[in-house]
């Protein structure tokens, strides 16, 4: 029978863990960017001090070997009845505003043939360490991890979304004939109504400085608001430049006659390229989706990679529509999952939970009469 061990590691462990936590990532089904060392560290350097976040990062060890990581961290806040709350998330997200970036596929990391007795470990050791309750966001419904949750704690709420992947395997060109008319037309087609097109790729930090700045200022232009405010920019300036330097940085722009006209923000790790966020210019012309053709671009430049395999777009949708769907990709479901872990947290949970229904339904009821 093999023999487990749970262990509380600190600030100075995580930020020496790098060569550890890559092959403990190695040996798991955990996203090989979100969960990386270098995307979860770095996070954690900028938002533990803006947001007065603890560490909970939990090692695995079997015969003295870390096998296993739990990258938490916890904090206090104030519940609808003005109680003091302990939250336990994982590093990456933060739930209780929308100061953090958004990390997708979180996870425990864990070896993919003891997943559960280690999760039984871990939540053992949060029972005791009076958390009130923990918060897993965008978490793979089919993971281990997610399943394991769904089996052992009855009392939980849930919050789905999707993410799409395109599989970039074959050519390009025949990916385009499985798309739909309209799709065809703004994705591809309308690129012969640009002028002296130049589709760029970054090539050192100064080129990142002004990849940023363009993106935010599009951003304004469209959401009247930054992409990605001082702390979220220096984090994916950060995260840039390390990949940039290993030659996976697979951001691109789009320029018309020399001006910039869309930017695309994408990084590849383990033959996945995953598409962070996206920038257009509005207004341009009634014919042409800017956006759209710039991801055309970017799709097509995945596909041109014998290293990438897949083109995921991630979770979200646009203004609107949920134009990913169209895009003729491979779903995956992401769930977040709230699971009160306290007494005092089980009995708001038990009473909130009726209320937030009957509110609902009172208010799609509303909306129909009107």
């Amino acid at each position: 029978m093999k023999k487990f061990e749970i262990r509380k590691m600190n600030v100075k462990d995580l930020s020496t863990l790098k060569d550890s936590w890559k092959l403990c990532l190695q040996s798991s089904d955990a996203n090989p960017l979100f969960s990386s060392w270098i995307w979860q560290n770095t996070w954690w350097e900028i938002w533990q001090p803006r947001l007065n976040l603890d560490l909970l990062l939990l090692g695995l060890y079997q015969n003295e070997h870390l096998i296993g990581l739990a990258p938490c961290y916890t904090y206090e806040f104030k519940n609808i009845f003005n109680l003091k709350t302990i939250r336990c998330e994982f590093i990456g997200n933060y739930l209780a505003n929308d100061d953090s970036i958004r990390s997708e596929y979180l996870d425990f990391i864990l070896p993919k043939n003891d997943s559960s007795v280690l999760l039984q470990l871990i939540f053992d050791y949060l029972k005791k360490s009076n958390i009130d309750e923990c918060v897993f966001s965008d978490m793979l419904q089919a993971s281990e991890s997610s399943k394991w949750l769904n089996k052992n704690y009855k009392i939980r709420k849930q919050y789905f979304c999707e993410s799409i992947q395109i599989e970039t395997v074959k050519s390009f060109e025949s990916y385009l004939t499985i798309l739909g008319k309209n799709t065809r037309l703004k994705l591809f087609n309308r690129r012969k109504l640009l002028n002296s097109v130049q589709v760029l790729s970054l090539e050192n930090d100064v080129a990142i400085d002004d990849f940023f700045t363009l993106l935010n200022d599009m951003h304004v232009k469209r959401w009247s608001k930054k992409c990605f405010a001082v702390h979220s920019l220096t984090f994916h300036k950060n995260i840039s430049s390390h990949f940039n330097k290993l030659g996976f940085l697979r951001s691109l722009s789009l320029l018309e006659e020399g001006e910039a006209k869309a930017v695309c923000y994408d990084i590849e790790v383990e033959g996945v390229c995953y598409n962070i966020q996206l920038g257009f210019e509005l207004g341009y012309d009634s014919k042409i989706s800017m956006g759209t053709l710039m991801l055309g671009y970017a799709i097509e430049s995945a596909f041109n990679k014998d290293s990438i395999n897949e083109y995921d777009l991630l979770a979200g949708g646009g203004k609107k529509t949920f134009y990913k769907d169209r895009f003729k990709g491979n779903k995956k479901s992401l769930t977040t999952i709230v699971l009160p872990l306290s007494t005092n947290s089980k009995i708001l949970f038990l009473i909130m939970t009726p209320i937030i229904f009957i509110k609902f339904k009172i208010k799609k009821f509303l909306k129909r009469k009107t």
